[in-house]
């Protein structure tokens, strides 16, 4: 199923909630990781090439809590070039009230609460893992996982610093991702004592990594080097990972960790398109957008916000049930990450306003009337009228309690402030009279009506 989604409407009450800026000239930024009621993000400035900060905001103002540079860590000086300005960040990792992030040839601890500096470890000179997510390994026994490139991968005990294991990494470092029982890919599949416990195929070893796991399946996508998504599965019997699909998706995407696993299924973003593919490779739809470059994907429940970066950069929402486009924004600025979801909407962040925070629209309300009764002459079809007095997009089932009300199947959508008619094909099937309930089932409330008609044709 292909839609297309060039024609989009802007989206009403899609307001700016808060903006808190970054330091000037910051150039190589996280993704956002929200914890609680706080935001943590790692950035870089480009007129401190070698100096990395890690800063915590309140989600509910946007006001800065705590900022972290990691100029107080003792290491070697490095005599490299700047770095790119469209090289990506890896994202600090929280787990137990504290923070690990990767600098340089660094990592460290710091606490959330306060931004106190906890422990640190240095890889060497010239080993570079800024883009390097910390895994989080265990529960009882807490470890950090950081692979440097073609060199080691390193555990870590996560509340002292100590190094636990260091295993050989024949690789380039990519960001580690969990695997069943405390195994991890990284991209090789490894133990939880860093053995490697099965050779991995060629196009699995890719400098993007894993982007998404399904541990209870022992099942990982990847995003190769060529830009096509490729889904391998690991068969315990022959202790091996075996290839099972892949799917192009226009051209893959640009951002290492844009897709989407959810209710089974994979949300796939390509440069100028975003398909919905199932656990076995099939695209349940490919919805095509303008030209642009499609940063990444957020799923918040049967809606996904889809980020697009370009001469005009825009926040579209669909369904993921059906690709179905609801409306589009515009955005005042260039995005540098994918959205993340917090407790009242989402953060972006921007490459001059810096952290943005979007809160959503009103949630979307049903509002419809009783049919006290309606006359109709034998077998016909009447409207049910249904309001959306919210102030975002209603999706909604219609159900009739019993059979000789027939109700359409599939989702009904009705734009906030708007009203739809729903088509109720009535069977009296020589009953005079006929009374029911019509159901109507959104994501955020379910409402009864009752429904009665009379059959004006078999009065005397």
């Amino acid at each position: 199923m292909h839609h297309n989604a060039t024609s989009t409407s802007l989206w009403p009450k899609f307001s700016k909630s808060w903006e808190s800026p970054l330091s000037d000239g910051s150039i190589r930024v996280s993704t956002p990781v929200c914890f609680e009621n706080k935001i943590v993000l790692k950035y870089q400035e480009l007129r401190k090439p070698f100096e990395f900060r890690v800063v915590c905001f309140d989600a509910i103002d946007g006001s800065l809590i705590w900022s972290f540079s990691d100029s107080v860590i003792p290491k070697p000086k490095k005599v490299v070039l700047p770095l790119h300005p469209k090289d990506f960040e890896g994202s600090p990792a929280i787990f137990r009230n504290m923070v690990y992030a990767t600098s340089n040839d660094t990592v460290f601890c710091l606490s959330v609460s306060d931004g106190k500096f906890l422990w640190w470890k240095t890889f060497g000179n010239n080993c570079d893992i800024f883009y390097v997510s910390p895994l989080i390994s265990g529960t009882v026994v807490p470890a950090v996982i950081v692979p440097v490139a073609r060199r080691s991968i390193s555990c870590i005990d996560a509340m002292t610093g100590r190094v636990v294991w260091e295993s050989k990494n024949p690789f380039w470092a990519t960001s580690p991702a969990l695997c069943q029982d405390n195994s991890f890919l990284c991209p090789a599949p490894m133990n939880a004592s860093g053995s490697m416990i099965a050779n991995i195929p060629e196009e699995m070893n890719t400098s993007l990594g894993p982007i998404i796991t399904v541990p209870d399946k022992n099942k990982a996508l990847f995003l190769c080097r060529d830009g096509v998504f490729r889904l391998f599965s690991y068969n315990r019997f022959f202790s091996r990972w075996e290839f099972e699909w892949k799917c192009s998706v226009d051209g893959g995407s640009t951002y290492p960790r844009a897709a989407c696993y959810f209710e089974g299924d994979f949300l796939l973003p390509g440069r100028e398109n975003v398909a919905r593919v199932d656990e076995n490779g099939e695209m349940l739809w490919n919805l095509q957008f303008a030209k642009g470059s499609i940063m990444g994907c957020l799923v918040c429940g049967k809606k996904a916000l889809v980020l697009s970066k370009g001469a005009s950069s825009t926040i579209s929402v669909i369904d993921t049930r059906d690709g179905f486009l609801y409306e589009s924004m515009k955005l005042d600025g260039q995005p540098m990450t994918v959205p993340v979801q917090t407790g009242n909407g989402f953060v972006i962040v921007f490459a001059k306003q810096g952290l943005v925070c979007y809160k959503g629209s009103d949630l979307p309300k049903l509002d419809c009337k009783s049919v006290d009764e309606v006359e109709m002459s034998g077998d016909g079809t009447v409207l049910l009228e249904v309001s959306n007095t919210g102030g975002s997009w209603a999706s909604f089932y219609a159900r009739p309690e019993k059979d000789w009300a027939i109700i359409d199947k599939g989702i009904i959508r009705c734009s906030p402030g708007q009203k739809t008619t729903i088509p109720i094909k009535v069977l009296f099937q020589g009953k005079h009279y006929r009374e029911t309930r019509i159901v109507l089932t959104s994501e955020t409330q379910s409402k009864t009506v009752l429904f009665c008609a009379t059959n004006i044709s078999s009065k005397d």
